[in-house]
């Protein structure tokens, strides 16, 4: 997506919106870290088989802390692509650690997709405030890669007329809920005064890196791994140079 199609993303339908972490079938955990100094570590990172994980930090000294895990998704440009590109929708999020005997196992939710995703987690205990934590407790900060993959997971489709700016311009009635991998209903062709509807172009809430923004062919193109996916309509005008009425 080149900047200027980007800020116009932006104006009309918004900047971004909260993830949802949900449960998935998750792949194996490729290059689990190990600790590399002494000290406060994160150990027995376990995999339910749905998405979820666990893991136990330890540290010394304190009685709250917090884990953090941020996520960043490979693929953007093609399955084999391994650029890092930051993801809000891959599962970033943070859980508060009490401590007990020097030690607290959290829980996480991974997000649903469907790409391969890193995933860079690491503990620390609070100092004298909560959100800064205290000198010698931050651990190593380690790493997992996984794919998450809900079947039934169904994904929000919008449709945007692509010149109201804001959340009036969706078009409620095209609204759809689709699952990931599966074709998207071809809504009835919006229409425009002194304009000519010329399809549909796919932009995604958050930052997509690399990723252009291409035109969407509904006969071939499936759901990707965005929640939610906004479809924007595009216009050639009927006059370009000659004033043809009010416009739209």
């Amino acid at each position: 997506m080149t900047m200027q199609r980007r800020d116009v993303a932006r104006r009309l339908i918004g900047a971004g919106v909260t993830a949802a972490l949900l449960g998935a079938v998750i792949a194996a955990p490729v290059g689990a870290a190990k600790p590399t100094t002494s000290g406060p570590t994160i150990s027995n990172v376990v995999f339910d088989g749905n998405c979820g994980v666990t893991m136990t930090y330890s540290a010394k000294g304190g009685k709250l802390g917090e884990v953090d895990l941020y996520a960043q998704t490979l693929g953007y440009t093609s399955p084999t692509d391994t650029v890092l590109g930051y993801d809000i929708w891959a599962g970033s999020t943070s859980q508060p650690a009490t401590m007990v005997n020097g030690s607290a196992t959290v829980a996480f939710q991974l997000a649903p997709g469907g790409r391969l995703k890193q995933f860079t987690y690491y503990g620390w205990l609070y100092g004298k405030a909560v959100g800064t934590y205290k000198p010698g407790t931050l651990t190593p900060y380690y790493t997992f890669r996984s794919t998450c993959v809900m079947p039934d997971f169904q994904y929000t489709v919008k449709f945007h007329d692509g010149y109201t700016e804001g959340a009036a311009g969706f078009i409620a009635a095209d609204q759809q809920r689709v699952k990931f991998g599966q074709l998207i209903a071809e809504p009835a062709a919006p229409t425009r005064n002194d304009y000519v509807f010329t399809g549909w172009l796919a932009y995604d809430y958050g930052w997509l890196g690399p990723n252009p923004t291409v035109a969407w062919d509904f006969s071939t193109d499936t759901m990707r791994d965005y929640d939610p996916l906004v479809l924007v309509a595009q216009w050639d005008p009927v006059c370009p140079s000659l004033p043809c009425g009010t416009g739209g």
